[in-house]
């Protein structure tokens, strides 16, 4: 079979072929048959044209695959999903899963979004490029042993407002294994008195990326990790402080063009710009 289709509210057609006019009404059971059907190295993709409001949890390959699937959007714009949770994967996942351009607004309180995994062989590798996540919490799961791998270029995380931002959770001692380019964070701010921990049990590398917590001065950049800093980034705390004493910390503020209504590009002025690495 070759790649299928979706769209966020009606049937265009039978969801199967090459072309958008066949897109199927998206649902959790549709996509799951869609995950079944195509061949591996094919893609899934999804019109823009409104928002995917789903009922309940979302998610994307919820079952056994040895499969690689891609999941993008039909124009390079970005595809829409409101939930109430969000699982990327399965603790069974054998296969590597590519998502670009998904935009995914989680509105539970506990686990919103959570990031599934069997070990951590490289054939295994999850990788976000474009996306989105704006829910309160982040985190991943593998099987008993091993550890989940993924890769993230060009996101933004927001909102978040748990004690821990991305935390690896599977019951073993071993570490996720993450790396971060070109991405935003901002507001990880803990709650109940709590300090906010960025990683937990995370060890990744950053390059590229910002983090700005405009909501406390007391944040941590991780527990139980190994995080790599390469140049260059920007960590800023609240009062103007910086999150890292890494020489490759900028600590600047961004000067987004307007983060209260989910604008996170930079203004023409921001010290930001230009001031990383291309390598």
């Amino acid at each position: 079979m070759a790649n299928y289709y979706f769209h966020p509210t009606a049937d265009q057609g039978t969801g199967s072929g090459d072309s958008a006019i066949n897109a199927k009404a998206f649902t959790n059971s549709a996509l799951a048959t869609a995950e079944g059907a195509i061949s591996s190295g094919d893609t899934i993709f999804f019109d823009t044209s409104a928002t995917y409001a789903v009922g309940g949890s979302l998610d994307f390959c919820s079952a056994e695959t040895s499969k690689v699937i891609n999941y993008k959007t039909t124009d390079g714009l970005k595809a829409k999903f409101t939930c109430t949770g969000c699982d990327f994967g399965n603790t069974s996942l054998v296969s590597a899963l590519n998502y670009e351009n998904i935009d995914v607004s989680a509105s539970a309180t506990v686990d919103p979004i959570d990031l599934y995994q069997l070990t951590s062989e490289a054939t295994r590798l999850q990788t976000f490029n474009g996306c989105l996540f704006d829910a309160v919490y982040f985190f991943q799961e593998s099987g008993s042993t091993g550890c989940p791998r993924a890769n993230f270029t060009g996101c933004i995380f927001t909102q978040n407002s748990n004690k821990y931002f991305f935390e690896h959770r599977n019951g073993s001692n071993v570490a996720a294994d993450c790396v971060f380019t070109n991405c935003t964070i901002t507001n990880p701010g803990g709650v109940g008195g709590y300090r906010t921990i960025i990683f937990r049990k995370v060890n990744c590398t950053l390059q590229n990326c910002i983090i700005l917590d405009t909501t406390n001065s007391y944040t941590t950049m991780g527990v139980d990790s190994t995080i790599t800093i390469s140049p260059f980034n920007s960590f800023l705390q609240a009062d103007g402080t910086s999150l890292s004493s890494d020489a490759n910390n900028l600590a600047v503020d961004p000067q987004f063009v307007d983060s209260a209504n989910g604008d996170y590009r930079l203004r023409p002025a921001s010290p930001c710009i230009n001031a990383g690495t291309a390598s």
